[in-house]
């Protein structure tokens, strides 16, 4: 059965429902599996098209691809609790829509600590002891929290014309970690 292509703005350029998803949202399927270097072309080629399809539904945020391949920096913590796990473990940063998206975890900070126990209540014996390790897991009382991606487009001057028009006031609110969506 052949897929249904779609033309994104762009004369020539045609791209699969599979690749338009993945584009938005980092789902992957059975198309997506081209080389890194052949979905960052065709991107780069189609870009321009999808971004502005985009902010008519969307202003004031980006696709997936666009955090993982063009924006300039992380978004800027504002506060809560929660230590990523990059900042603390010997994990390479990840980021998704510009907030690291792994974390330290309950068991990591007992473990680390000393505290951890097994499955039946009894310490787990490791080298670690109170205070060796100073990452905290997210409470879902105080989760960090993270400037909006309108707050971010705005700070670095990433408005495309007339963008910021569409907004409103709830658009430039902090998001919490475990509240993101993209």
């Amino acid at each position: 059965m052949a897929r249904k292509k779609t033309i994104c703005k762009k004369p020539g350029i045609e791209i699969s429902q599979e690749l338009r998803e993945y584009f938005a949202t980092g789902a992957i399927s059975g198309e997506v599996i081209m080389a890194g270097d052949e979905i960052k072309k065709t991107w780069k080629a189609i870009q321009d098209g999808f971004l502005a399809e985009w902010i008519q539904k969307k202003p004031g945020s980006r696709p997936w691809v666009w955090w993982r391949w063009d924006a300039p920096e992380p978004r800027l913590r504002l506060g809560g609790v929660g230590t990523p796990e990059h900042e603390i473990l010997a994990v390479a940063p990840f980021y998704e829509y510009g907030i690291p998206a792994s974390w330290v975890s309950n068991f990591q900070e007992e473990y680390y600590n000393g505290r951890a126990r097994d499955i039946h209540g009894n310490l787990i014996e490791c080298q670690w002891k109170e205070g060796d390790f100073a990452g905290k897991a997210i409470d879902p009382r105080d989760p960090p929290r993270y400037e909006s991606q309108a707050t971010y487009l705005r700070r670095l001057k990433l408005f495309l014309p007339n963008e910021q028009k569409k907004l409103r006031k709830k658009n430039f609110a902090p998001e919490n970690v475990i509240d993101v969506d993209d």
